[in-house]
């Protein structure tokens, strides 16, 4: 390492991978496989060329088919002339996934890293994700990364005070970052430019910088040419050398004062950057909601499978660990930004869905299994069906559930009227409602009111009544009228209009069509065209009538696309949910959902991956997670990802879908007419939203989204005795602020330990008490505004014997 502060520029040898893209993993992977041949080849021959690549999915993929090459990476790390600087398990997008996969992201690339290397890194290389939300630092951080490689937005999206920089969240969490310019250096020409371009920074910024080189994307590697022609400048006495990240970021430690590790004595401070740093390059933030909701659906189902695994080992049975590490290595592959971020051939997503539904079904035999293993401890009372509902949130759930009963062959066929009792033998009023089969008599679905503890769960009971009961549409299909609410189900545009009878306030959700002539990351344009002609009303109809839920149905079309609403109104509840089916066939469009309030709002909170930002009305687009605040409303979605606001009218629009070609980067050349493209939106999608009017309720953010992201699951089962009482709850949180249980855990070394992870997603600090009722103990906690807080516990889950540790539970 040298000694001189004199400003240098670090030449990385680098290969940035896609293993999936305009091409599918199994090609990439022939590909690198050649490539890491090439970079080991070149070390033979230049002595002092150090190659930088570590992405532990493709290593794992190595191993399996060429141990030898394996080994061979092996010994170079061990020389030190290969740097492993990527310390997640592959390059994600940042934008569309929960928080909480960024976090394991970290802690399975991380334990990876140690245990075939016998190191971990301090750096993540993520050069080509796009965009990097808020709080992305304060989970490199609890993974134990220092520093962050990057490139989207370009200098030309979003200025920076230097390439080089100290990148905070609103925690406090920081990390030096590098935005990389002149990327993807293939030709000794493109190299010796870019030494001449950083010659001129070096003289006066005085800044080091670092050059990445060699052939990248579908594979390639730094090329003899490139490496003769570094090496004859650097033998020139050009302020150049070979390097890697890790020891680029090591000698800025040595610099600046307010990093991470410093060791500078002379007060030197990099400039500060907080807050998310987003790209204006915004197709990605919405293409392909498939891809993107399977993602969530996967994630929610391995924490719920987790949840439900380490409840069931409080009472001895097995925690499924290496099954679930499988779990999260199939759904981080696909968290890659050009899969998540829509930007792949139509034959990768084929891959992607296979992948997702391996990560699926495990995760659901996972659960299931674990729930059975409790349910058959628990004395299910004297109901014919006896349903044990399941709530894994940390607060408690209060809201519709529903169940479907089975009568033949067990029983005769019934069309009868049903009676719901709690665990006290209390009888809840209930409806009947259309069953998921079209066969009379042989199956009742029903829905009611209750109550599931926090981490826990209650059984309800179901008998027959008599009599002679159908589901009823009976109503009006324009207007449903829930008491706090009541909702106009179609305007002119198709669109919902709710009223708040507490105040009088009325806010609208318009479907609204635009034209989108950008190609899958919207390259060449500046977010989204004018809006096109409004939808054309079809037809409305009541679904389902009564005292628990009202449903209207609407139809509406646009060209030749249709859409459809499901708009259901529980009354006596502050919020409307609004389930869509949308078959789409229009080119070169997107489709958004309006979001319209009866007066401008201070301000928008979003949610991010891991918390919550605060945005204005600047006209931009931006990447969605989860809910949307505007004032006293609050948009809860499972399928929407991004929004865009509209400064004039101080609204803001949910983006459902966008249509451009599929893979479409066509740089100046025009899309032919004649061509046969596929469609990155065409076909059938479906959502869910919830529209939230607080109006000063008492629930906090986190448990109204967490009620509706994570609703209860139920076991049916038949009556029979056990040790359990008809109601448990093994966690609980209670106290101030918009907090949520993230995960909860096996430990990953196999210890027994229980790990729970818990964030604080509020502006505020705040104060709680977690507790745990199995093992009668508690804890006091207070968390920090937006923190995020990881606690190990022992086996038998008691909260005074907690260590508070980092994402990597040490």
């Amino acid at each position: 390492m040298r000694k001189d502060t004199a400003p240098m520029t670090y030449c990385i040898g680098n290969t940035h991978f896609d293993p999936v893209w305009l091409w599918t993993w199994d090609e990439a992977l022939s590909s690198i496989r050649a490539t890491f041949r090439s970079a080991l080849d070149r070390m033979n021959e230049y002595p002092d060329y150090t190659y930088s690549f570590c992405t532990p999915a493709t290593f794992e993929m190595i191993e399996k088919i060429d141990p030898a090459l394996f080994e061979e990476i092996r010994e170079r790390v061990r020389d030190g002339r290969w740097d492993l600087s990527e310390g997640w398990w592959l390059q994600p997008d940042c934008c569309s996934a929960l928080g909480e996969s960024y976090a394991r992201q970290g802690l399975y690339g991380q334990r990876y890293l140690e245990e075939k290397f016998g190191k971990r890194t301090s750096v993540m290389y993520n050069i080509d994700s796009f965009g990097h939300p808020d709080f992305i630092p304060q989970y490199l951080r609890g993974c134990g990364i220092e520093s962050y490689v990057f490139s989207r937005p370009e200098s030309y999206h979003r200025e920076l005070p230097d390439p080089l920089f100290l990148w905070s969240s609103a925690d406090g969490s920081s990390v030096m970052a590098y935005r990389g310019a002149d990327l993807f250096q293939h030709t000794p020409e493109e190299v010796l430019a870019t030494v001449e371009k950083y010659q001129t920074d070096l003289d006066e910024k005085k800044t080091d910088r670092m050059l990445f080189y060699g052939v990248t994307n579908h594979g390639g590697a730094p090329t003899k040419a490139i490496l003769s022609a570094l090496s004859a400048e650097m033998d020139k006495g050009r302020a150049l050398r070979f390097s890697s990240m890790e020891e680029f970021f090591e000698i800025q430690r040595g610099k600046y004062s307010n990093v991470p590790g410093s060791r500078s004595v002379d007060g030197r401070e990099l400039p500060v950057v907080t807050g998310g740093i987003n790209t204006r390059d915004c197709g990605v933030f919405s293409n392909y909601p498939e891809v993107k909701q399977d993602n969530r659906r996967a994630e929610y189902t391995a924490l719920s499978a987790e949840r439900a695994a380490v409840m069931a080992s409080l009472f001895g049975e097995s925690y499924p660990l290496e099954q679930l590490r499988g779990v999260w290595s199939d759904i981080m592959f696909n968290q890659f930004h050009d899969i998540l971020g829509g930007a792949s051939i139509m034959q990768a997503y084929r891959d992607a869905r296979d992948l997702h539904g391996r990560a699926l079904q495990s995760s659901s035999e996972i659960m299931n299994f674990a729930l059975q293993q409790i349910t058959r401890r628990i004395a299910t009372g004297d109901g014919i069906w006896n349903f044990v509902y399941f709530n894994f949130n940390a607060t408690p759930y209060e809201g519709t559930l529903e169940a479907e009963l089975q009568w033949c062959w067990e029983y005769d066929l019934y069309r009868g009227d049903i009676t719901v009792t709690d665990d006290d033998g209390n009888e809840l009023p209930c409806q009947i409602i259309l069953e998921r089969s079209t066969i009379p008599g042989f199956r009742t679905r029903v829905v009611f009111s209750g109550t599931v503890p926090p981490m826990g769960y209650a059984a309800y009971h179901f008998n027959q009544k008599g009599g002679d009961v159908r589901h009823s549409c009976d109503g009006d299909a324009d207007v449903l009228d829930g008491g706090i609410l009541t909702v106009k189900t179609m305007n002119e545009n198709g669109g919902v209009e709710i009223r708040d009878n507490r105040d009088g306030s009325v806010y609208a959700i318009t479907p609204e069509v635009r034209a989108d002539d950008g190609d899958v990351w919207s390259f060449n344009t500046c977010g989204f065209g004018d809006a096109l002609e409004p939808f054309t009303p079809i037809s409305a109809a009541r679904t389902e009538s009564g005292d628990i839920k009202n449903v209207v149905r609407t139809r509406f079309g646009f060209r030749s696309s249709k859409m459809e609403q499901r708009i259901t109104v529980y009354p006596g509840r502050d919020y409307v949910d609004i389930a869509y089916r949308v078959d789409w066939d229009e080119p070169h469009t997107a489709l958004k959902y309006r979001i319209t309030t009866p007066s401008a709002p201070d301000r928008i909170v979003a949610g991010v991956p891991g918390g919550l930002c605060e945005r204005g009305f600047d006209g931009e687009e931006y990447p969605l997670s989860e809910t949307i605040e505007l004032g006293d409303i609050t948009v809860m979605a499972d399928s929407i990802f991004a929004y865009n606001t509209d400064k004039d009218t101080e609204t803001a629009a949910l983006t459902l879908l966008r249509n451009p070609v599929c893979g479409d980067l066509r740089m100046d050349d025009p899309l032919r007419e004649d061509e046969d493209y596929l469609y990155v939106g065409r076909g059938i999608h479906e959502g869910k939203l919830r529209v939230w009017l607080r109006h000063g309720s008492e629930l906090s953010r986190t448990a109204a989204a967490d009620r509706f992201a994570l609703p209860p699951v139920w076991v049916c089962e038949a009556h029979h005795d056990g040790e359990l009482s008809g109601v448990g709850s093994f966690l609980a949180y209670e106290g101030t602020g918009d907090v949520t249980v993230d995960a909860v855990k096996k430990a990953e070394d196999g210890s027994g330990d229980i790990v729970i992870r818990i964030a604080n997603r509020g502006f505020a600090p705040c104060d709680g008490r977690l507790t745990s009722a199995f093992s009668g103990s508690s804890l006091e906690i207070c968390l920090g505004a937006h923190e995020i807080r990881t606690l190990r516990v022992p086996d038998t889950l008691t909260l005074d014997e907690v260590r508070t540790v980092s994402m990597l539970e040490e």
